[in-house]
C-alpha cells in the first residue's frame, strides 16, 4: 500500500503548489496545497507580499480552511 496524508509521517505538514488557475488582477492566492494537522486535512491558500508598504507587514499569508472534497474527486473514473 502507499503513503497517504493520513499517516503519521506527514501529519502536522502543509505543502503549497503554484496556482495554475490564478487569474490576474484577482485576489486569487499565488499558492494552493492542502495539508494534515493532527490528524485533520486542511485546504490552505499563499499569497507573497510583493509590494510591501510597510515593514511590519508578513512577507507571506497564509489562509487555512476545512478541507472540502470536490464532485470531482468523489467520482470513480
Amino acid at each position: 500500500q502507499g503513503v497517504t496524508m493520513s499517516d503519521n509521517k506527514y501529519d502536522n505538514t502543509l505543502s503549497l503548489w503554484k496556482n495554475a488557475k490564478r487569474r490576474e488582477g484577482k485576489q486569487d492566492p499565488q499558492y494552493t496545497g492542502s495539508g494534515m494537522i493532527e490528524g485533520k486535512k486542511w485546504s490552505i491558500s499563499g499569497w507573497i507580499n510583493t509590494a510591501k508598504k510597510n515593514e511590519k507587514a508578513p512577507d507571506i499569508s497564509i489562509k487555512v480552511n476545512p478541507f472540502k472534497e470536490s464532485t470531482k474527486d468523489k467520482m470513480p473514473f
